[in-house]
């Protein structure tokens, strides 16, 4: 019989990191190919200026909240947060193509996607963070 899988080794082998490694990779590939943008100029035609906007929407969180959700998120347990997070992202980006399906996307939703975004990874920036050598 011909295996497929060689014996798994190594941090292969602890569940907690190869939950933690899918649940990152998935979110991260999600999150991270700049559709929020290539939508906007794409199906929006947005000016230079929205863009601007959209682009801060992501950043500003990260900037004006970052201390704050630190100090919250050690305070909290940290898996959950990492759930949650993860799928609230998913919930606002899907939101996008459901309302492009219905004709009804608009400038202001990829701003409020955005910003949902940046402060959601925030939180799972600061408990990945804590996470990790935990696991």
């Amino acid at each position: 019989m011909i295996r497929i899988f060689p014996q798994l080794t190594g941090l292969w082998r602890d569940r907690d990191f190869v939950r933690l490694w899918v649940g990152t990779t998935l979110s991260q590939l999600g999150s991270g190919l700049g559709a929020l943008g290539l939508v906007a100029v794409v199906m929006l035609e947005a000016s230079p200026l929205q863009m601007g906007i959209l682009s801060g929407a992501g950043v500003a969180p990260g900037v004006m909240l970052g201390l704050g959700i630190g100090v919250w998120a050690d305070r909290m347990r940290i898996r959950p947060i990492l759930v949650i997070t993860s799928i609230v992202r998913a919930l606002s980006l899907a939101s996008v193509p459901a309302s492009f399906a219905f004709d009804a996307l608009l400038m202001e939703q990829l701003y409020a996607v955005a910003l949902i975004n940046g402060v959601c990874g925030t939180f799972m920036s600061v408990a990945f963070g804590a996470y990790l050598p935990k696991v």
